[in-house]
């Protein structure tokens, strides 16, 4: 064979040995595709099963898919949508300020949740989100009628509360004026008048609870804030819930690095109710001769976390994701020993979310629950102007 045959040869072998691989690396992608076009059309279907409306995003944020829901809520059509940017699908929504909607929509497309009220009054919930390839998909809820019941229930709660807050401040100033009078009454007239002053002051907590939780439900415009050093606190808590932890031996414990005190800007007011619940719950809950620990843990990344842990009763597992609904009690409701609405950790969660932070509970039968609270040590609303740090 000659020296041309060889490279012949040799040639003929690497384009067979190239073709193969091409053939490989084709069928490869061919499957690759396959399998990609197999998730995309699931996806889709998934988005047009959907009862909410909903869109997906590339990562350029032009739709790929909607359905119908999300086209009828939008006032589109899908076929106009498609390959629309998104920004520009979402600006058909009406409203006559487009000042007002352009931070909503930059938001929505950036993965955060809004709400958009249209000009007609129609509610728009937009919960959108990132995809690990960099798209996006966001649902959309109609929340008007949603929204509206919840202003009828807040309405009632704080016109309920006023009516029977009237009457009441009457009935406990006639109770303490025959009060100072029992020295000159029978015996069993003395106790009368005791029991309804007792039974009016429970009545009263109960209406004062109702008015603050229909309160912090609505809208917050502007809250007050100062500085507040945390441990100071703590301690007029503790001072006020004295009397209540005597009662059942309860011992009230703070652990704080005294040489660098947490120091938080916020509504001193809310706080003190915020922290208030739950010691008043680890009380309620605890154990006759048990202690309940507040830690005050060192800041990191501009947080700052405070454990509340008792060694009372604890919850259920499968009760404890429902703690923080309103009116929710642990206990049944003719079986439960303990008065209250069930309003206190609902209390306290606002609060929290009011503030920017997290409240979580963490639990165990008999052995006792903890409550984890994360405040951020700046808030980001309108400040007050007091420089002092008070308690």
């Amino acid at each position: 064979m000659g020296h041309g045959d060889i490279d012949s040869a040799v040639s003929r072998s690497q384009f067979l040995k190239y073709a193969e691989d091409l053939a490989a690396i084709y069928g490869l992608e061919k499957q690759r595709r396959s399998e990609l076009r197999q998730a995309y059309e699931g996806l889709a279907d998934l988005v047009h099963a959907m009862s909410d409306g909903a869109f997906i995003a590339n990562a350029e944020r032009n739709i790929v898919e909607i359905n119908n829901a999300a086209c009828s809520l939008l006032k589109t059509d899908r076929t106009r949508a498609i390959g629309m940017p998104s920004l520009s699908l979402l600006r058909t929504l009406p409203t006559r300020s487009e000042a007002g909607i352009a931070p909503i929509l930059q938001a929505v497309i950036q993965g955060e949740e809004q709400t958009f009220t249209t000009d007609s009054g129609k509610s728009i919930r937009f919960t959108p989100t990132l995809m690990k390839n960099g798209w996006l998909l966001c649902l959309l809820r109609d929340v008007t009628e949603e929204k509206r019941i919840q202003h009828l229930k807040q309405d009632f709660l704080g016109l309920l509360s006023h009516e029977l807050r009237t009457p009441l401040t009457g009935i406990l100033g006639f109770a303490e004026l025959l009060m100072t009078r029992t020295a000159s009454l029978e015996t069993d007239d003395a106790e009368a008048i005791r029991n309804i002053h007792d039974s009016g002051m429970r009545m009263f907590k109960i209406v004062d609870e109702l008015l603050k939780f229909a309160t912090l439900q609505h809208e917050r415009h502007e809250m007050r804030q100062e500085p507040l050093q945390l441990a100071l606190l703590m301690y007029g808590i503790f001072e006020q819930m004295g009397r209540e932890a005597n009662k059942k031996n309860i011992s009230l414990y703070l652990n704080h690095d005294a040489a660098n005190p947490a120091i938080i800007c916020g509504n001193s007011a809310m706080l003190r109710e915020m922290f208030k619940n739950v010691i008043h719950n680890t009380i309620i809950f605890g154990k006759p001769n048990g202690n309940t620990v507040v830690r005050i843990l060192p800041p990191a990344n501009g947080t700052i976390t405070i454990k509340v842990e008792d060694d009372g009763i604890g919850i259920p597992d499968n009760l404890l994701n429902k703690v923080f609904d309103s009116f929710f009690q642990v206990e049944g409701t003719l079986s439960r020993k303990h008065q209250g609405l069930g309003l206190g950790l609902s209390i306290a969660q606002l609060i929290a979310g009011i503030h920017g932070g997290t409240i979580k509970l963490e639990s165990e039968l008999e052995q006792g629950t903890t409550c984890t609270i994360s405040l951020p040590l700046v808030i980001h609303s309108t400040p007050s102007s007091s420089k002092e740090v008070n308690a």
